[in-house]
């Protein structure tokens, strides 16, 4: 008899470990999500403007505007910023050829 009680006591003792490692792992998990939701209010996917400043742009894409296009930060410039910035309208802009338009983002730290 003894031994059974014993045997129940060891497997409930085991049992409310497990459940208060699971639930200690449950926290950490949601710690960690609310850390990243946190850093991505910083710079929201799909809320704010579609025009960003040119020093936002330039930042490295894990730092900077997240929902945008890399490939294309150009298009995110205002018109106004475009031209202070390339020197040039969009227009003429996309009438360079690629390897220029590429060259120029370079230079501009926007590729």
């Amino acid at each position: 008899y003894q031994r059974r009680v014993h045997g129940e006591r060891e497997r409930q003792a085991h049992e409310e470990e497990r459940q208060r490692l699971e639930e200690e792992r449950a926290k950490r998990e949601a710690a960690k999500a609310s850390t990243v939701s946190r850093e991505r209010r910083l710079l929201p996917r799909d809320e704010g403007p579609k025009v960003y400043t040119y020093a936002e742009l330039k930042m490295p894409s894990k730092i900077g505007p997240i929902h945008i296009d890399v490939t294309k930060r150009e298009n995110y410039l205002s018109d106004e910023e475009f031209e202070t910035v390339f020197k040039m309208t969009r227009d003429q802009f996309n009438a360079l050829p690629p390897f220029k338009r590429t060259q120029k983002k370079k230079e501009l730290k926007l590729f």
